[in-house]
């Protein structure tokens, strides 16, 4: 049976239709909703989204940000609060930054996970356990994401490794489309890049860690 039988996908690589634009002026740091595209760019937000969460303060606001709703006004409200809170993190004197809530909330989630230390032991953090309360997601993208978490979580964990907007983030990428293709509803056509793809596996997994944890300690 072939794999995307259920479901065409195309994965696009690092052919983004994502620009990250940052102004080396001294002024106040001021985030802007905007796109990322170039290697370069991709890399300082990755970088960006860390640092956002890299200390005690920054980890709880991070983790307070990434539990509300993404659907909601409020989320990106709150994203972009969090990031204009980071100016320290900016390379140079940058004081402008384009940047999406995707990518942003998805590199604070990869920082999230290995502070944690979860990405060692992802399988058995993000398994499906019938004993705990359903997980909530929010759209069929996030159906997805958790799908492909949870069936393929060292991959995963290998992706997160890797540097993003290189060739072995696309390698690891390319290894798991396929397992994006089978947790797709029949019928629906996924046009990804590796950004958007990369930011909503961080996102499903660090979700699905902490839904097992809390669910798990509330049990006892």
């Amino acid at each position: 049976m072939n794999l995307l039988s259920r479901a065409a996908v195309l994965f696009l690589g690092l052919a983004v239709p994502l620009t990250c634009a940052s102004a080396s002026t001294p002024s106040r740091f001021t985030p802007l909703e905007g796109i990322v595209s170039t290697p370069r760019d991709i890399r300082i937000l990755h970088a960006f989204s860390a640092c956002a969460v890299r200390h005690q303060f920054g980890r709880d606001r991070g983790r307070a940000v990434l539990a509300m709703d993404p659907t909601t006004e409020e989320y990106r409200q709150a994203i972009l609060a969090q990031a204009g809170r980071s100016s320290h993190c900016l390379p140079g004197n940058g004081s402008r930054m384009r940047f999406r809530a995707l990518p942003f909330a998805g590199g604070m989630a990869e920082a999230l996970l290995v502070s944690d230390r979860s990405l060692g032991d992802l399988a058995a953090r993000v398994a499906f356990n019938p004993s705990l309360p359903a997980f909530r997601a929010h759209d069929e993208l996030e159906v997805m994401s958790v799908c492909v978490v949870r069936a393929a979580p060292g991959e995963v964990a290998a992706l997160f490794a890797t540097q993003p907007a290189s060739d072995a983030e696309n390698a690891a990428l390319r290894a798991i489309m396929p397992r994006a293709g089978q947790c797709l509803t029949a019928g629906t056509r996924l046009r990804v890049n590796a950004l958007s793809m990369r930011s909503m596996l961080a996102l499903a997994a660090w979700r699905l860690d902490q839904h097992n944890h809390v669910a798990t300690a509330s049990t006892r």
